[in-house]
């Protein structure tokens, strides 16, 4: 083989190898942010339960104008999105976390650092907000 050959062989390795690579971070950069959502999603959902729970009369098995006594359900506690968990519940407001299943330091280059996709939600009565942890 010539010369010139070779160079375009090595050339073409080179260009592939890195289109695989970037490939590969984009990937999972994606499953990151399709974490992300599920678990935004997921936290709402458990904060208009809690927010239900908030505004039933004892009566009916709610709170009667308290989010003290609310429990995540077992089927929303895990699942494949990541893990629930009620971090405090007061009179006024309860914060929910969940933990996802996608670690945030993967890729191709990148440290293991086993840090997860987290998110935590504030519920008040009437609104709520949502906190990117990692």
């Amino acid at each position: 083989m010539g010369q010139t050959q070779l160079l375009l062989i090595t050339l073409g390795v080179i260009i592939a190898g890195t289109a695989i690579i970037v490939g590969m971070n984009l990937f999972q950069a994606n499953a990151i942010e399709a974490n992300r959502n599920g678990i935004t999603n997921d936290l709402l959902s458990i904060a208009n339960m809690a927010q239900a729970h908030f505004k039933k009369t004892a009566q009916l098995g709610g709170g009667n104008r308290n989010f003290q006594g609310f429990a995540i359900p077992k089927n929303m506690q895990s699942n494949e999105n990541g893990d629930y968990t009620i971090v405090y519940l007061r009179q006024d407001q309860a914060l929910f976390q969940g933990v996802g299943k996608e670690p945030v330091g993967a890729g191709v280059g990148c440290d293991q650092s086993q840090q997860y996709v987290t998110h935590r939600i504030l519920v008040y009565p009437d609104s709520v907000r949502v906190q990117i942890v990692y």
